[in-house]
């Protein structure tokens, strides 16, 4: 549907809608705290500093699309996804989502899918054809092997060194220095993995198309399935 909408959940009480605009596309949401976080998309740039109860919208109008955004501290946050056309974007707040600023904007035949800071100067950006950008400072941001091919649809760093993204037909790939050096690793599917995530440094899941969840209990260095009870796809 041409619509989309952002809410809030208060402890002992059901979800409320505190924010809807027609013709946007929500795709990612992440918080850095209880206050401050954001809801990315297409044609949907949205902050927040009281919880969700107001949202600013930073949405230039241009036509980006938003896959992935992190929020480092309640100023600075980083966004990624893919231009009007085929551009791939990365862009910078400094001021809690009031403005946003280019830190790429360059014609590609992919996109970036999703964002990771473990730092307010290091992080992570991973997108299509096994792509992975790498920054050290904040600012600028350089491709790094990531030893795979395909489309790398999620990354997530338990630990400032540690790390892993995933990806289509079951593509896992892991690194130990902060995403400077990335290894595959085999995984037990070929169905397509939309998100990982890390409940420690040893412990952590993906999950997939048809209904697939993955779970690795020593660092992401072998996985194994896990029944879900459903088909349809985990995201």
């Amino acid at each position: 549907p041409l619509s989309g909408s952002r809410a809030t959940y208060t402890a002992g009480t059901p979800w409320t809608t505190n924010y809807t605009q027609g013709f946007t596309f929500p795709q990612a949401v992440h918080f850095y705290d209880a206050s401050t976080g954001g809801v990315s998309g297409g044609y949907n740039l949205q902050s927040t500093s009281d919880g969700g109860t107001t949202w600013l919208n930073g949405f230039s109008g241009n036509g980006d699309s938003y896959n992935g955004i992190f929020f480092i501290s309640p100023t600075v946050g980083f966004v990624a996804g893919q231009g009007n056309g085929s551009i791939r974007v990365i862009r910078r707040t400094v001021n809690g989502g009031a403005t946003w600023v280019d830190q790429m904007r360059t014609t590609s035949t992919w996109a970036f899918n999703d964002i990771w800071l473990t730092s307010s100067t290091a992080g992570v950006a991973v997108g299509g054809s096994g792509n992975i950008y790498r920054t050290v400072n904040g600012i600028n941001w350089s491709s790094v092997s990531s030893g795979v091919l395909m489309n790398l649809n999620a990354v997530h760093f338990p630990t400032s060194s540690f790390g892993v993204a995933v990806g289509a037909s079951g593509t896992i790939t892991r690194t130990s220095d902060g995403g400077a050096t990335w290894s595959p690793v085999a995984g037990p599917t070929l169905n397509t993995l939309y998100d990982v995530f890390f409940t420690s440094a040893i412990t952590g899941f993906a999950v997939g198309g048809s209904g697939t969840i993955l779970k690795s209990t020593n660092g992401g260095s072998s996985w194994s399935a896990v029944t879900s009870g459903v088909a349809a796809d985990l995201r």
